[in-house]
């Protein structure tokens, strides 16, 4: 299987090395790597000529202005002469047996399926230093036929590097749209979603870093990001996706139902609810939870998530948004007693985090000004500090 591997660069000097590294020393050698430059002026250009002059399977590629990471990554791929292009951002690296381990996997996968156009991994989550945060974020297998439901739901892929993709199914689409730039990633993997399966590997084979400065505000500008994305596909688009996958008909009402949440049709999505038998299902009271307290039913909002840590004691998001509930009815003490458990439960919860962080600004107790939770937790969760 050849493969060229692509890494976009914008003032990366403290880690491009490490991260161009981590590509020279697979078990199985990549024999095309491409970097390219998009109008570092730090020292990041040096390193990378740098190692460039000293291995044969670099190729440099330069952008005299900074066009942005999307553009980045378009350059690479027109420059790619290989069949499958591995991505990898400049901040992060990958383990030495990711190309042994993704050539196994294809070699048994493909013969089962041949429309599978997606590889990717487990990511471990490493400080601004390299250092584990001891958290690793896992993704799922789905028959190629569910996996577009599923990642409307939830983007299982949360991040390029490491992602393995078929050229020839990417340039279907031109790679990535240069006019989003927060989640393009994800815009992406939804089009590659609607041709072809992914494939997931249950291993932790990139380390991706999480900076200090990914802010909560960045976090607010990419759920409103993933809304506009959202937004492209008609609702029966989604719906459709969504019952494809090979789930009772309840489990994809619920999620159906979460995503018609995200995008404000909250009647439409409380009409669905209310038809729905299994009134005590945590899900079920959790997104009439996240109704009630859109409507401004604080106290039915509270029933639904007290009932639900009667169920589920350790329930993260219900514990933050009780938390927040508490506040904006001026029982603040109790208000940070459980954000303050649900960031000893779930350290790096950004929506808690910030809550407590408005609460010592001394903002207005007004619900805009606060985080309300608006999906149940994943297992594990992406950290933006430790």
């Amino acid at each position: 299987m050849n493969i060229t591997a692509i890494v976009p660069v914008y003032n990366c000097q403290d880690y491009i090395e490490k991260a161009i590294q981590s590509l020279l020393k697979q078990t199985f050698p990549i024999k095309e790597i491409i970097i390219v430059d998009d109008g570092s002026n730090d020292g990041t250009l040096e390193i990378i000529e740098k190692l460039h002059s000293q291995n044969s399977s670099l190729k440099l590629v330069r952008q005299s202005t900074n066009l942005g990471v999307s553009s980045a990554r378009n350059k690479g791929i027109s420059e790619a002469s290989n069949e499958w292009i591995l991505f990898l951002d400049a901040d992060d690296f990958v383990e030495d047996t990711i190309i042994e381990r993704y050539t196994g996997v294809l070699d048994d996968e493909l013969g089962k399926d041949p429309n599978y156009v997606l590889v990717y991994p487990a990511y471990n989550q490493v400080d601004s230093n390299g250092d584990s945060l001891q958290s690793v974020v896992t993704g799922i297998q789905v028959l190629s036929h569910e996996i577009l439901g599923y990642e409307f739901v939830r983007n299982y892929v949360i991040s390029p590097s490491g992602v393995l993709v078929k050229k020839e199914a990417i340039m279907k689409f031109n790679g990535f749209d240069t006019t989003i730039s927060i989640n393009e990633d994800w815009d992406l993997w939804l089009k590659l979603a609607e041709i072809g399966g992914f494939i997931y590997v249950d291993d932790p084979l990139v380390n991706i870093r999480r900076h200090p400065s990914n802010t909560t505000s960045n976090i607010s500008l990419s759920s409103q990001a993933e809304i506009n994305i959202l937004k492209k596909y008609q609702l029966f688009e989604i719906k459709e996706a969504i019952y494809k996958r090979e789930l009772s008909v309840f489990a994809n009402s619920c999620d159906y139902v979460s995503i018609l949440f995200r995008l404000e049709e909250w009647e439409k999505g409380f009409l669905i609810l209310s038809s729905i038998n299994e009134s005590k299902n945590i899900t079920v009271l959790f997104l009439k939870g996240i109704y009630y307290i859109h409507v401004l039913k604080l106290r039915e909002a509270e029933q639904c998530f007290e009932q639900i840590l009667a169920q589920d004691p350790l329930h993260g998001s219900s514990i933050n948004n009780i938390g927040v509930i508490h506040v904006l009815n001026n029982r603040v003490n109790m208000g940070i007693k459980y954000l303050r458990k649900a960031l000893e439960l779930f350290p790096g919860y950004v929506d808690a985090h910030f809550n407590l962080e408005q609460l010592v600004k001394k903002v207005e107790k007004r619900i805009e000004n606060f985080k309300v939770t608006k999906r149940e937790l994943r297992p594990n969760l992406l950290k933006y500090f430790k």
